[in-house]
């Protein structure tokens, strides 16, 4: 089975959680990576915070146990200076670096958390992930990327002196985010990683997991397609755009002669993605 498909497999167990998702999202960059190993450190990390947080007495006071475990007592911190690092989804080097993205970071909170027998949910707020700690005395959001506790009443204007602006919260922003969520917005800013970095080999084997969730989704059929052709991967960019073309009910233009293009109802996108797998199959003829 191929690392997408174990990926997939996994997110699809009802007790899949975010660091052993994210430990497999790692293996786009390392394939042989021994996950559990990385989860056998989770637990060592655990143990060597438990005894400062299980002794606060709960409430604000354990929260912010938790987080000053984290970021002094562990040593993790935000990668402020290399921000757009790809190695910073990763949850593995992020274990052995100790920084990374705001999201890993909440993964590692979470991590905790639950084998501490505490309730860390992971929490997507406007532009910012956070962890939330909740218990009996109330809730109490943890941003380890900038080693700063708030109630989330407070959650507005901290993030507004974060951006320096305001910042609008929607209704349900305190819902707890799901791993197979989180695992998207892993995945989705490898994906503009390495897309901002023009590296689309990578920038496939992302898009390949992304699928492996979402495998019917139109949109992400259709960049498979275009980053295998800058890839250079003739193959999978063909097969890729014919599936978009299946996808949006637009298949017998890619098999049969098609009336001129003006008189099709495509958008200027589907035309071009269009014209591009007619060029594709007329090279790969050339070619065989």
């Amino acid at each position: 089975m191929d690392s997408a498909s174990l990926f997939a497999e996994e997110a699809s167990q009802p007790g899949a959680t975010p660091e052993r998702l994210a430990l497999l999202i790692a293996r786009l960059a390392f394939p042989d990576l021994p996950v559990d190993d990385y989860l056998d450190r989770l637990d060592e990390l655990a143990e060597q915070v438990a005894p400062p947080v299980l002794a606060a007495s709960g409430g604000e006071a354990r929260a912010q146990a938790l987080l000053t475990g984290v970021n002094e007592q562990l040593g993790f911190r935000g990668n402020h200076d290399h921000y757009y690092d790809a190695a910073n989804s990763y949850l593995n080097v992020v274990l052995e670096r100790r920084v990374g993205l705001p999201i890993l970071l909440c993964v590692v909170c979470m991590a905790l958390g639950r084998r501490l027998g505490l309730q860390v949910d992971g929490i997507g707020l406007p532009g910012h992930f956070m962890a939330r700690y909740q218990d009996a005395a109330g809730s109490w959001l943890l941003d380890p990327f900038h080693g700063a506790l708030l109630r989330p009443n407070e959650a507005g204007d901290y993030l507004a002196r974060l951006f320096n602006r305001p910042v609008m919260l929607p209704e349900n922003v305190f819902a707890p985010v799901t791993p197979i969520a989180l695992a998207q917005r892993i995945l989705n800013n490898l994906r503009n990683v390495y897309l901002g970095s023009d590296d689309y080999e990578m920038a496939a084997r992302v898009v390949d997991y992304m699928l492996a969730l979402t495998p019917n989704s139109v949109y992400l059929w259709q960049e498979r397609g275009v980053v295998a052709y800058r890839n250079g991967d003739l193959e999978a960019a063909t097969r890729a755009l014919r599936r978009y073309f299946f996808l949006t009910g637009r298949l017998p233009l890619v098999f049969a002669e098609a009336p001129p293009l003006p008189e099709v109802h495509l958008g200027d996108a589907d035309r071009q993605l269009l014209g591009l797998l007619r060029e594709l199959d007329e090279l790969r003829m050339r070619l065989n």
